[in-house]
């Protein structure tokens, strides 16, 4: 998380990765961009969360860094790692204390940074953003994909993060205001439709534990609404139950759920 906090869902994490289409579409996104640039020396990820796309984009760059600030996810990030070659440098450390120690180090030399779902965090945005520019070389790309539905309030992926961060920036008016702030930077303005494939919702209806192969539903909906993992209380269960029953397409036994995100591509 941008800001510093660990919100315990790392679990959660992982499950959101096994029962989505969203990590493929991001990748394959920034991929595109990454194909464009005939200058590959330097990657930074910020907020890498666990590594999901951060780790695949690492082969087409000589040096690679990701800055994750949860303590948790942090850990989970270092030891996935271990398993790549290519020269990473993984640091637990939030965007504000990376800049002030690196700032004259990367000024104008880093040639891809990317942000996912970093944006709602930041207390300045307009600030934040010219400070990660800064760092971009004289061709490099800022890649930004953050949630975005025509209707905030209703949007799956806004009202989920809202309910997590509480930052009344997610209910804003599109984020069409980055292209505002920066239209001479915004190269790409590019939706991207995102499913999550729930399970049957037997612990809402129930109260029961879960099977086995339900717990990605159990972890899905903790992660929507709680801001740590602890029991859902009855009022909880109530609530999750009414929003979910609106935005669901049944398929078979399955739910599933669609959002919409946006990928804001900025050059320096």
């Amino acid at each position: 998380m941008a800001d510093g906090k660990d919100y315990h869902v790392t679990k959660a994490f992982s499950y959101l990765n096994k029962i989505s289409n969203e990590k493929p579409l991001q990748i394959r996104e920034i991929l595109k961009v990454v194909k464009t640039m005939s200058k590959r020396d330097i990657f930074l990820d910020i907020g890498a969360g666990t590594g999901d796309v951060f780790f695949p984009i690492t082969k087409y760059f000589k040096k690679n860094i990701a800055i994750e600030p949860g303590e948790r996810i942090f850990k989970i990030l270092k030891d996935k790692g271990k398993n790549y070659h290519e020269e990473l440098e993984l640091i637990k450390t939030s965007w504000d204390d990376f800049y002030k120690n690196n700032e004259e180090r990367y000024a104008g030399k880093i040639d891809l940074i990317i942000g996912i779902h970093i944006v709602y965090f930041f207390k300045d945005l307009k600030k934040t953003l010219k400070e990660i520019i800064s760092l971009l070389s004289p061709n490099g790309k800022l890649v930004l994909i953050c949630a975005y539905g025509e209707d905030q309030k209703k949007d799956f992926v806004h009202y989920l993060r809202h309910k997590i961060t509480g930052s009344k920036i997610i209910l804003n008016p599109a984020f069409s205001k980055l292209k505002k702030m920066f239209p001479e930077n915004c190269a790409v303005d590019k939706k991207l439709r995102v499913f999550f494939t729930l399970n049957n919702l037997e612990l809402l209806e129930s109260g029961r534990h879960l099977s086995k192969e339900n717990e990605a539903t159990n972890y899905f909906l903790k992660f929507a609404f709680k801001k740590w993992f602890d029991e859902l209380t009855e009022q909880d269960k109530k609530a999750i139950n009414d929003f979910v029953e609106k935005y669901k397409r049944k398929n078979g036994k399955k739910y599933v759920v669609q959002s919409l995100q946006r990928v804001y591509v900025f050059k320096r």
